[in-house]
């Protein structure tokens, strides 16, 4: 397997981290005190988990982990306070946790390529997010309680099986883009 090296905690100062394209299988415990960190990209690794301790990235703004194996998201990824873009594609999600609602600051979420089959009722929560991406899961319909999002410009669902859209879709009055293809819609 490969880490990140050990002594990565002594850079203080340190904002951006891009470790893609590499064979990390593993969290190495420096990275949980990097107290600056602000963009953490570990795109196309072999992570398949990520430890509750990565509630100490408060200062996060930018992760991800697209293209690993990750197989679930630990409830403490609500830590993220400051966290505005989370990019999970390409993993082996089947659900999102409730907590993920916590994440006030979100702004874009990436969960194409999956196998997500549920979406908690916190999603009413994301009230900052702008771009959502659910194409390629396993959905068979959207719960209407949390499509209360007003600032969700860019909805994607394209490659699911969804039958119908519930009423409430109307309520997103500043979203731009629909993606519905590739579906089971009967009507719209």
């Amino acid at each position: 397997y490969m880490a990140l090296p050990e002594d990565l905690d002594k850079l203080k100062n340190l904002r951006f981290l891009n470790a893609m394209r590499n064979d990390i299988s593993l969290w190495d415990e420096a990275i949980f005190k990097l107290d600056s960190i602000e963009h953490i990209n570990l795109k196309l690794n072999a992570l398949q988990s990520i430890p509750p301790k990565i509630k100490h990235l408060s200062t996060l703004k930018v992760l991800n982990l697209e293209s690993n194996k990750l197989q679930y998201l630990p409830k403490e990824i609500s830590g993220l306070e400051n966290l505005e873009t989370l990019r999970l594609a390409l993993n082996s999600l089947t659900t999102v946790p409730a907590e993920i609602g916590e994440l006030e600051e979100l702004r874009f979420l990436g969960l194409q390529n999956n196998q997500i089959s549920y979406l908690p009722k916190s999603f009413s929560g994301l009230q900052n997010l702008r771009n959502l991406d659910l194409s390629h899961n396993q959905l068979y319909e959207l719960d209407a309680s949390w499509i209360t999002s007003a600032a969700l410009e860019d909805l994607k669902l394209t490659d699911n099986f969804l039958r119908k859209l519930p009423e409430s879709i109307g309520n997103l009055k500043n979203l731009k883009t629909l993606i519905l293809s590739d579906n089971k819609l009967e009507r719209l």
